[in-house]
């Protein structure tokens, strides 16, 4: 973003409602993937694991945040989370449901024991890598690479190995839902 030629108060101000926009863009994104997932689920279900389809919306995801890299107006930019917000809930969603269906109860337990403080660890890397921007360490263009890319590039291989197990056990078929 271009900083604009303002006082410091005025311009913190402006950022300010920036933000809150580009926050509520993400919050839209994600009703409007809450209300599509609840209408198209099934009808994708049939064709796509959850598993896959976790994996395809998070690559979308990414690829929706990385894009933010080249928008050029506020505008733009909230309209890229807006349309971000809609994978965003559609893989949430989708991965719970294929933690349910490959884990046992107690698998996804101790899952849930080993994810959780890899989830916090990942959150304090990101408030320490957020602390180098605003230190002026790190652009705020190579600081948003960085945060799509670490998201989005392992579920890259994820997705291939899919692929291949997906092509192995074509016979088997799915239960309907």
């Amino acid at each position: 973003m271009k900083a604009l030629n303002v006082r410091p108060t005025l311009r913190l101000g402006i950022l300010a409602v920036m933000a809150t926009g580009l926050l509520a863009a993400q919050g839209f994104g994600a009703l409007v993937g809450a209300l599509s997932s609840g209408l198209f689920s099934r009808s994708v279900l049939r064709r796509l694991s959850a598993y896959r389809v976790t994996l395809i919306t998070g690559l979308l995801e990414g690829a929706l945040h990385l894009a933010l890299l080249l928008a050029t107006t506020s505008a733009q930019a909230i309209a890229l989370l807006a349309l971000a917000g809609i994978p965003e809930i559609l893989s949430t969603a989708t991965w719970f449901t294929a933690v349910q269906e490959r884990l046992s109860p107690q698998r996804q337990a101790v899952m849930f024991a080993f994810s959780a403080p890899l989830w916090d660890s990942a959150y304090a890397i990101g408030v320490l890598s957020a602390g180098l921007h605003a230190s002026g360490a790190l652009s705020l263009s190579a600081y948003w690479a960085m945060v799509s890319l670490t998201s989005t590039l392992p579920i890259v291989p994820a997705l291939l190995l899919a692929g291949r197990q997906a092509n192995k056990v074509l016979a088997v078929p799915r239960p309907h839902r």
